[in-house]
């Protein structure tokens, strides 16, 4: 038969279920179904600095007096009895004059035997170092985006100066042919070289910025009608010189695929699978678009090294690099960014690989017209 709770302490259960309550390091409470607390440990009366008895308290008055905002604490009861736990990834208490963060999470808890004894245990989670430390991260990165927007716009401005000046100076008086002329040409061709890089790096802070909005889900959509085919005309002119460098050839099989998308979007999508099979293939890279199933398909297939079954699991996940292949330069966020681009659309991405040595082939799927 089972014991009664005068023979078994609450505390004894407690320390039995998913986490040691008596000596946890984090503040933790049990409430009954009602919300009413039964039980707190130690850090949780340090936590409050109090030490008086909780026995019977609303839960919600008790989070209330710790400083956690009305609309939190409607949110938090309300997962708790709809769906039984609750969880508040990140709230703020000001404490000794001090701002601190937290995660505040509860579910519901039985116990074999004691029916009489059920309801919510939860815990209090200090996560000020991790938040302060991520928040200094993101005020770096900001700091370091807005000076290279200042410094490329300083390039840009200067370099439209320079190019100005140089014709000017050829169209002010007939100059002897040599060496002016090729003193001239050699001019002509930096500063051209020098606004392309500057509007290659513009553009590589624009992904960067538009990738923390993906991240933090505040990247927004501009729909325009366009084909995948002007895409891929603007990406393959753009990535000519790495085709170039590699000798390899570029074939499109088109099908007049039209769409209603983000073109700036896509095309970073297209750029960054055209620019990996550039990386990795050994003579050719073939893309072919197509309508499927009412859906706009891109695939994009090279002839290199290859994928490792377990690398296809994984290959689109953030940080992931196949083995021994660290030396293309890879972020491992390319694919990651590539993927979520993809969902924003309300489509799918996906590789394959009939193994190393015999090629990948990358693709995506959109809807024709992407719900805005």
């Amino acid at each position: 038969m089972p014991q009664t709770l005068n023979e078994v302490s609450i505390d004894d259960l407690l320390d039995l279920s998913f986490y040691n309550f008596s000596n946890a390091i984090t503040a933790c409470f049990f409430c009954c179904p009602n919300l009413k607390l039964l039980k707190v440990n130690s850090v949780f009366n340090e936590f409050c600095g109090k030490t008086e008895n909780w026995s019977g308290s609303p839960l919600s008055q008790v989070l209330r007096n710790l400083g956690i905002q009305e609309v939190d604490l409607i949110r938090f009861q309300a997962q708790l009895k709809e769906q039984g736990q609750a969880k508040l990834q990140q709230i703020e208490l000001v404490q000794c004059g001090q701002t601190k963060y937290y995660s505040l999470f509860a579910t519901y808890t039985s116990f074999p035997g004691y029916p009489q004894l059920n309801g919510f245990q939860g815990q209090l989670i200090d996560r000020t170092q991790e938040v302060l430390l991520q928040k200094r991260e993101e005020s770096l990165a900001n700091q370091i985006r807005h000076d290279m927007k200042n410094r490329i716009h300083l390039i840009t401005t200067h370099n439209a100066s320079l190019s100005l000046q140089k014709e000017l100076l050829a169209a002010s008086s007939p100059l002897p042919a040599a060496p002016w002329d090729d003193y001239l040409n050699k001019l002509d061709q930096g500063l051209k070289d020098i606004n392309k890089s500057s509007n290659f790096l513009s553009d590589m802070v624009a992904q960067i910025l538009d990738v923390n909005k993906l991240h933090e889900g505040k990247l927004k959509l501009s729909l325009k009608p366009f084909t995948l085919e002007e895409v891929f005309t603007e990406v393959s002119q753009a990535l000519e010189p790495q085709r170039q460098a590699r000798g390899l050839t570029l074939k499109l099989q088109a099908s007049g695929v039209k769409v209603i998308a983000d073109r700036l979007q896509i095309t970073r999508v297209m750029e960054n699978y055209i620019s990996n099979a550039f990386k990795y293939a050994v003579s050719k890279v073939f893309v072919k678009t197509a309508i499927e199933d009412e859906k706009a398909q891109l695939i994009v297939q090279d002839d290199g090294v290859g994928l490792h079954p377990n690398d296809l699991e994984r290959v689109f996940d953030p940080f992931y690099q196949v083995e021994g292949q660290a030396r293309a330069g890879s972020t491992g966020l390319g694919l990651d960014a590539v993927r979520q681009l993809i969902q924003l659309h309300g489509g799918e991405c996906w590789a394959e690989s009939k193994g190393l040595g015999q090629g990948s082939l990358f693709g995506f799927r959109i809807p024709l017209q992407v719900a805005g």
